[in-house]
């Protein structure tokens, strides 16, 4: 079984910031593996989840979504991890990359959690850093128009439309890694969306 975590805060307010960009990803794959909606999945060890029975032959999936605030998202993945008996390696996790322009992105396994709160908890919580991580740019300010803006206030809000098409279009591609990832392995999945 494969565990794919959308890294996002919870609620309307947080909806279509830049800093929601993992969790629309796990929203996109689960729309077009035809998942009910995120209102009927299983709440429970903090998570909105939802199986996948046989995504591929022998292979399940499960969809994980926090019900809790980006920089708590270690304490669900760690319970979920250990419920079903799921090491590291098998957990891919989207999630927003102000290092990354708008639109790129990268997948990688292990590595150091660049200043990503929501990555630091997981990695603590977990007590390892050897999972797949799939890297949505959104941009910094200082490379914006607007760089006096703090970095707080930059992924807290929505991207301007020109961010917002490249952003959009990264999910999208992202989506097709997570499936070559699970279908083909790392490389091939690298290969088809790092830019």
């Amino acid at each position: 079984m494969f565990v794919v975590v959308g890294l996002g805060n919870p609620g309307a307010r947080y909806r279509n910031t830049r800093h929601n960009v993992g969790v629309c990803c796990l929203e996109q794959l689960a729309a077009k593996l035809q998942t009910p909606k995120i209102e009927k999945w299983t709440n429970q060890h903090g998570a909105f989840i939802y199986k996948v029975n046989s995504y591929l032959p022998g292979v399940d999936l499960l969809l994980v979504r926090g019900d809790c605030y980006m920089n708590e998202s270690g304490g669900p993945v760690s319970q979920i991890l250990n419920f079903y008996k799921i090491p590291p390696e098998q957990l891919i996790v989207t999630h927003d990359d102000l290092d990354l322009a708008p639109g790129r992105l990268k997948i990688k396994r292990g590595g150091s959690s660049g200043g990503h709160n929501g990555l630091s908890d997981i990695d603590e919580k977990i007590g390892s850093a050897e999972y797949f991580r799939i890297r949505i740019g959104i941009g910094h300010p200082r490379d914006s128009q607007t760089p006096e803006m703090p970095v707080k206030a930059w992924v807290l809000a929505s991207a301007g439309s020109e961010d917002s098409s490249a952003i959009d279009s990264a999910i999208t591609r992202a989506v097709i890694g997570i499936e070559t990832l699970i279908k083909e392995g790392l490389e091939p999945a690298q290969s088809a969306i790092n830019t």
